[in-house]
C-alpha cells in the first residue's frame, strides 16, 4: 500500500487516466473467463488458494457480492470446470439452473483486507462517495453533465461534519471523461483503477481507510466493503435512470431489473441519515461478505490445480502425437 500521506485533495486528471488504463503485467496469466480476475479476484483465489500466481485460473467466479440472489446469463453459459459465488443464497441457487459444480468462497476484497492487516487511518476524516457507474453499454437515461451536477447540489447540501466530500469513480467513469465534470466543480475525485489490475484491492483500500463515511445513491459491492471495515454507509441522492444501449445480459432500454422488491427493503436500512452501523447493518453485511459456509483453501487448492494439469498433460500428449505423426509420414 502506497505509503504517501492521505491530503483529500483527489488525483490529478492525468494520474486517473492513468491508473485506468489496460495494465499488461498480468495478461499472460489471464483466461477467457475474465470475472475471475475482475476486482482482485485473481489476487485473491490465488492466495486463498496457495496457487501461483503465474498460472491461468481454470474456474469462474461471481462478479462482485450480490445483494439478491441472482444468476447471469454469462454465470450459466461459462465453459469452467466450475463456479464460485460468494454467498450461500447464491450457490444454492444456482445449484437449481445448473448441474455444473459451484462452491462458496469468501468475498474477495474484504478477505484480502484481513490478510494485509489494513484498517481505518486514526486520522479518518470526511466522505467517500462512491459513484453509481456506467458501463460501456449501459449509460444514463440523461446527460451526464445534468446527472453529476444535480447529484453534486445535492452532496453539497451535507452538514458540514461531514466535510470533506471525495468521489471515487469506477474505471468506465474515468475512460469516458465524466470525472472531468465532479472536477470541473472541485470535487476531488479518486479511483482504484483499472478492474483488471492486480492492485485493484490495495489501491481501493489506501482510498476508503482515510474517511469517516461513505454515501452512495445504490447499493453495491462498495456498500458492503465499507461497513465490513467499520465506515458508516448511509444513502444520499436520487438514483440515476440507467439506460441499457448495448447489452445482451439485461433488458433493452431503460434499466430496472436491480429494483427489486429485497432491494427497496434493504435500501430503507441505509435512508436515514446516521453516522454509525446499526444491528440490522451489521447482520447483512455479515450474510453477505461472511466467510461461514466457504470452501476450504486446501480443497479449493486441489479444485484449481486438477483443471490446469489435466490441461497440461493433455498438451503434452498432443504435441507427442504431433511429432508421432509428422514421423510416420517421413517414413
Amino acid at each position: 500500500m502506497c505509503n504517501t500521506k492521505f491530503d483529500w485533495q483527489g488525483y490529478s486528471a492525468e494520474k486517473l487516466v492513468e491508473l485506468c488504463k489496460e495494465p499488461t503485467t498480468n495478461k499472460n496469466k489471464r483466461t477467457h473467463n475474465w470475472v475471475t480476475d475482475c476486482y482482485s479476484a485473481g489476487v485473491f483465489l490465488r492466495e486463498y488458494a496457495y496457487y501461483p500466481s503465474s498460472l491461468p485460473l481454470h474456474c469462474y467466479s461471481a462478479h462482485g457480492v450480490n445483494l439478491d440472489s441472482s444468476v447471469g446469463k454469462h454465470d450459466l453459459s461459462n465453459d469452467a470446470p466450475f463456479m464460485l459465488f460468494y454467498t450461500s443464497k447464491n450457490v444454492a441457487l444456482f445449484k437449481t439452473l445448473s448441474t455444473q459444480p459451484v462452491y462458496k468462497v469468501p468475498a474477495p476484497l474484504p478477505w484480502l483486507r484481513k490478510k494485509r492487516g489494513i484498517v481505518q487511518s486514526s486520522d479518518a476524516k470526511g466522505t467517500l462517495v462512491f459513484f453509481s457507474h456506467t458501463t460501456p453499454d449501459i449509460g444514463f437515461e440523461e446527460e451526464p453533465k445534468k446527472v453529476i451536477g444535480e447529484y453534486i447540489d445535492d452532496l453539497q447540501k451535507l452538514p458540514s461534519e461531514m466535510h470533506p466530500i471525495c468521489v471515487c469513480l469506477h474505471m468506465h467513469d474515468i475512460n469516458n471523461g465524466d470525472y472531468q465534470h465532479f472536477l470541473d466543480r472541485n470535487i476531488p475525485v479518486y479511483t482504484a483503477g483499472n478492474a483488471f489490475s492486480e492492485e485493484f484491492a490495495e489501491n481501493f483500500y489506501s482510498i476508503l481507510r482515510n474517511f469517516k463515511h461513505s454515501t452512495s445513491s445504490s447499493l453495491g459491492s462498495n456498500v458492503w466493503y465499507s461497513l465490513e471495515m467499520g465506515i458508516p454507509f448511509f444513502i444520499h441522492g436520487n438514483h440515476p435512470v440507467y439506460y441499457n444501449y448495448t447489452s445482451n445480459q439485461v433488458e433493452k432500454g431503460i434499466y430496472t431489473s436491480y429494483k427489486t422488491e429485497s432491494y427497496y427493503k434493504v435500501l430503507d436500512l441505509f435512508s436515514n441519515f446516521s453516522l454509525t452501523i446499526t444491528p440490522e447493518q451489521k447482520e447483512l453485511v455479515q450474510t453477505l461478505v461472511g466467510e461461514e459456509g466457504s470452501i476450504s483453501r486446501i480443497k479449493l487448492s486441489f479444485l484449481l490445480y486438477k483443471p490446469y494439469l489435466l490441461y497440461k498433460i493433455r498438451r503434452f500428449y498432443k504435441s507427442k502425437l504431433k511429432s508421432l505423426k509428422k514421423r510416420l509420414r517421413l517414413l
